[in-house]
């Protein structure tokens, strides 16, 4: 079964290197490159299996949406991974409410492996799935 990703960025570079590796790998991909706000509005309207985020956003940034993400029963068992700086606060990250990380420029066989370990129920009991999804 075909898994839809929603991708939430301004920047059309992680569009552009994220979009073909993701639909080459089966994933129906929507995008958003308006900001947090309309990221939201698509998480609850289009029920994705995964959302890639971007923290750096206009509007309502990366860290607030996934707050309001993760308060919303509508969506908060959507797994998401955030797209962070390099120089990012590690402290931030896991507190944000994220279930991954992913350092831009992100490298779309990490964000791959990610997404499969988030998306396959049998891998939630890894026991070094944390390490693997906040590196």
């Amino acid at each position: 079964m075909i898994k839809k990703v929603l991708l939430i960025t301004t920047d059309q570079s992680v569009c552009s290197t994220l979009h073909p590796w993701l639909t080459k790998h089966l994933y129906d991909v929507i995008f958003t490159t308006q900001g947090g706000d309309e990221g939201i509005l698509l998480a609850v309207t289009q029920s994705p299996d995964l959302i890639l985020i971007d923290t750096d956003l206009p509007i309502i940034n990366g860290w607030q949406a996934i707050q309001i993400l993760k308060a919303s029963t509508v969506t908060q068992k959507i797994p998401v991974i955030a797209l962070v700086s390099a120089d990012e606060d590690a402290t931030k990250i896991q507190s944000s409410g994220c279930d991954a990380c992913e350092f831009k420029p992100a490298e779309p066989e990490s964000v791959l492996a990610k997404a499969k370990i988030l998306l396959d129920s049998s891998l939630k009991l890894l026991e070094d799935r944390n390490s693997l999804l906040f590196q």
